[in-house]
């Protein structure tokens, strides 16, 4: 992860009093109209941020705010305007608007990617998948905030997580169990956390302990520097 997403993850939590719902905004949505588009494009969650005015105070959020106003002005003033969020980023990019960082990973045709980490590495027998709890527990202060929290993103199984799930759950009979190797990952690659913190938390939590040598051979393989 490099600054600028870094600062844009943490700006974002800053702003918005809490992190985007980006699997929804830009997965489940298919469209987006143009407030929508140029709020979530300067960082703004459209469910807190719908029909807000840039106010005169010029606080950070008052100055986002206008940034915002000022891209949907253009695009409103449009002959066609966008549709799906790839339209939009697209648009955005033609008319030279910086674009929040987290805005364009999510938007970026998908790459192929690292072998399932599912799969034992380099001799390491798989650990016991972790239940969605301990998940949730285990990766707090990144991409949500408490382990409520992180069981309400994952129970909503987003298109991100899907390839973590090592054991699918069955209604009233199984619990669906996770990689927590995928989903530090996946933390990683949408910039919420560096890989140093991800590898530390492998270190330091006790239910991620074991899984810690198949984290070091799986993000030698496939993590860059972020």
């Amino acid at each position: 992860m490099d600054t600028e997403q870094y600062e844009d993850a943490w700006n974002e939590h800053d702003l918005n009093g809490d992190f985007i719902d980006w699997d929804h905004w830009l997965r489940n949505m298919k469209t987006l109209n143009s407030e929508q588009a140029c709020l979530l494009m300067n960082g703004l969650d459209p469910s807190v941020f719908k029909g807000h005015r840039p106010g005169t105070n010029q606080n950070a959020v008052d100055k986002v705010l206008n940034l915002a106003h000022k891209m949907m002005a253009i695009a409103d003033a449009s002959s066609s305007k966008p549709d799906t969020p790839s339209e939009w980023r697209k648009w955005a990019d033609e008319l030279g608007f910086k674009i929040n960082s987290q805005f364009l990973i999510e938007t970026t045709p998908p790459t192929k990617e690292p072998g399932n980490c599912s799969e034992p590495t380099n001799g390491h027998a798989l650990p016991a998948p972790l239940t969605t709890s301990q998940i949730a527990e285990c990766f707090c202060d990144f991409r949500w905030k408490t382990t409520q929290a992180g069981k309400k993103v994952l129970g909503k199984k987003p298109p991100w997580a899907l390839t973590a799930i090592l054991i699918p759950g069955i209604q009233g009979k199984q619990e669906i169990r996770w990689s927590p190797v995928w989903i530090g990952f996946k933390l990683i690659t949408s910039g919420y956390a560096k890989a140093p913190q991800i590898r530390a938390r492998f270190r330091s939590q006790p239910i991620l302990q074991e899984w810690f040598e198949l984290w070091k051979d799986f993000e030698a393989d496939n993590i860059a520097e972020h």
